[in-house]
């Protein structure tokens, strides 16, 4: 192990891994939990469409932090010749958002990567 490697892993010992935090339990209820803030939620996903909306018609966007698929589903709708890669820690957020996104019937237009 390199000098660097060793003082990253020291630096970060004590620090949380969040693929383990957000487990099945808490990423199943993680949606119903900020659901109070959804009108936040919402502007914000307009305004990040409004950003966003003169890429091109074949866009492909880098959501990090996927979670469960919220950001990803609203620019989907909007764009629907856009393509997402979604990455998040938790393979559990992303089960889910995996699970959104075929529901929402935009699945095939996703990667959704887990690291």
């Amino acid at each position: 192990m390199g000098e660097l490697e060793n003082d990253l892993r020291v630096k970060n010992a004590n620090k949380p891994n969040w693929a383990e935090i957000f487990d099945a339990d808490l990423a199943a209820g993680y949606d119903k939990r900020n659901s109070p803030l959804a009108p936040l939620s919402d502007c914000l996903h307009f305004l990040v469409r409004l950003v966003l909306a003169d890429l091109p018609l074949q866009a492909r966007i880098l959501c990090v932090g996927a979670g469960t698929g919220a950001e990803i589903l609203s620019l989907a709708r909007a764009y629907p010749t856009w393509s997402f890669v979604g990455v998040d820690p938790s393979a559990e957020m992303l089960k889910i958002c995996g699970a959104s996104l075929n529901d929402a019937g935009v699945s095939d237009r996703c990667d959704l990567v887990c690291g």
